[in-house]
């Protein structure tokens, strides 16, 4: 997937939570549970998921600034996949939770 991503640090979580249940968010279900191992290469994040009900999977990242960047990035992202032995036609783009509602 290829989406803006927005981050900030929270001090509390149970806060957090609690501010976004006042406000009409509620837990999705199912719950997505997962052990993520992170490594890193250069620019590029390599992240191994297991995921509770669905199995493992491979996430490539590699954050850019700007649109112009992000051609370059889908092209080193795509020589990584071939190099082992992936297409990015092989690529899921849906989300954990997309996944484990359908099943």
């Amino acid at each position: 997937m290829t989406r803006r991503e927005l981050q900030t640090g929270v001090e509390d979580g149970t806060i957090c939570k609690n501010i976004l249940q006042a406000i009409g968010y509620a837990p999705a279900a199912p719950e997505v549970i997962k052990d993520r191992t992170m490594l890193q290469n250069g620019s590029v994040t390599a992240c191994l998921d297991y995921v509770h009900g669905l199995g493992e999977f491979l996430e490539l990242e590699i954050l850019v600034r700007s649109d112009e960047e992000k051609g370059a990035a889908l092209a080193q992202i795509e020589s990584i996949l071939n190099n082992l032995g992936y297409q990015i036609s092989d690529t899921v783009r849906t989300s954990y939770l997309s996944m484990l509602q359908k099943e």
